[in-house]
């Protein structure tokens, strides 16, 4: 199976942010924006339910779990 390493320095905090894909469809700059907002989500996620009692956002336990 061929992969690309796609490496990434963010400019506002100097990270280096590696994403390796299978996928050839995209454009690297692409793949980093989608990424970095799904990281931003989970983050945001993981404040609320840290934060707020989110108990009845799920009816399974897993579906809250961090």
């Amino acid at each position: 199976m061929k992969g690309r390493l796609i490496t990434y320095r963010d400019p506002l905090d100097a990270k280096i942010l590696r994403f390796l894909r299978s996928q050839f469809d995209f454009q690297s700059q692409t793949i980093v924006v989608f990424y970095k907002n799904c990281l931003e989500i989970e983050a945001f996620f993981k404040k609320l339910k840290q934060n707020f009692e989110l108990g009845f956002f799920s009816d399974i336990r897993e579906g809250i779990q961090i």
